[in-house]
């Protein structure tokens, strides 16, 4: 699959990928549904999202369980992807099958700057309430003023 290659290669023009992508279905999916903009958030590769993401790699595509690559990102405290995900427009209000959001998956990361860092920028983004456990298990509701 192109997201393995793409994630693999680190996008460079070196990696064998190189010229436009145009012709390149950076959308496909593979058995449990993840396209490669899924692979480079899982694989951490911020340089394979950009480079997807300017060949017109769809933010709101989802796998099997309904993740999107935001939610892969934030599940694995990918502060950089997630910022990049966000600029290109992905759902911060998307839920998946179990009804976790980008936000609620940042709330079970452990405290940290990195947590800090995506649950601010989530919240930036994100237009409405939700009620999610938070570090230490602590249950708050989270009221988004922007």
């Amino acid at each position: 699959m192109l997201g393995g290659a793409a994630v693999l290669g680190g996008g460079s023009r070196d990696s064998g990928i190189s010229g436009s992508l145009d012709s390149i279905p950076v959308n496909s999916v593979d058995s449990n549904g993840r396209t490669a903009l899924h692979m480079a958030a899982y694989g951490n590769s911020v340089a394979a999202a950009r480079l997807l993401l300017a060949a017109g790699a769809n933010t709101e595509a989802y796998d099997i369980t309904g993740s999107g690559a935001l939610q892969a990102a934030v599940a694995s405290g990918r502060v950089h992807l997630v910022t990049l995900l966000l600029e290109n427009e992905a759902s911060v209000g998307h839920e998946d099958k179990y009804g976790n959001t980008a936000l609620h998956y940042a709330c079970l990361l452990a405290p940290s700057k990195s947590a800090d860092t995506i649950l601010s920028a989530i919240l930036t983004k994100h237009k409405h309430s939700h009620r999610c456990c938070c570090h230490s298990n602590i249950c708050v509701d989270i009221i988004c003023l922007c």
